[in-house]
């Protein structure tokens, strides 16, 4: 007889979705249950059965870590990829797994980029500039980073941004006022011009609040 023997598949105690699998009277390896509905004691594996078996099992655990990462953030197909490979799995396994995310629309770098900027502009609203550059890091192609942010208003994004600061600046004079919230839209990234226009678009509306507070 050239292969081994299954002697006992059992379910596992911890995890009910996988079957360990005993050859030849030792436990060899675990595999997902519905790997295992294929399998019986008393059925001979070859080497190669055996091989193919563990390594779905390795793609089926690669698919597991990959979904449960992405649902607790969104993720590009680069992030995604790394975070396997920092797993261990092989570049095999990792491209088996990212083609089925794709197939099943679970990961697509079009709709991650666009639901990304939109997640970021309404929470944390910075430059076009800076958002381009945080999408390069996370390995978004270019072509997908200049249709997710066509739409972006730069205008109102930075005074958004603005507005979620100069709470911190009441009571300050104007040349104060224009250094701290000057220096703080420039670390979102805008440009000169709209952090000028920007300041002086809060700056008289504070005053125009407070003139109409005293009347």
């Amino acid at each position: 007889m050239d292969g081994r023997v299954i002697t006992k598949l059992s379910i596992q105690k911890r995890n009910p979705g996988r079957v360990n699998v005993y050859l030849d009277g030792k436990f060899a390896f675990g595999i997902p249950k519905d790997t295992a509905a294929g399998l019986k004691t008393g059925q001979e594996l070859t080497e190669s059965e055996i091989e193919k078996l563990q390594e779905r099992d390795q793609e089926d655990r690669a698919l597991s870590s990959a979904l449960r990462s992405l649902n607790r953030r969104l993720q590009s197909e680069s992030e995604l990829q790394k975070k396997l490979i920092q797993k261990g799995f092989s570049p095999d396994q990792i491209e088996s797994v990212m083609e089925r995310l794709k197939e099943n629309h679970l990961i697509d770098d079009n709709s991650f980029s666009a639901m990304w900027v939109e997640n970021q502009t309404a929470f944390r609203p910075r430059s076009k500039r800076m958002l381009t550059l945080e999408l390069k890091r996370k390995g978004v192609s270019e072509e997908n980073i200049r249709e997710s942010l066509k739409d972006l208003d730069e205008e109102k994004a930075a005074l958004d941004c603005g507005l979620r600061y100069v709470k911190r600046l009441q009571g300050l004079d104007r040349p104060n006022f224009q250094k701290k919230l000057s220096a703080y839209l420039a670390r979102r990234g805008f440009g000169y011009e709209l952090i000028d226009q920007t300041v002086h678009t809060l700056w008289a509306d504070i005053q125009n609040s407070e003139k109409d507070s005293i009347l």
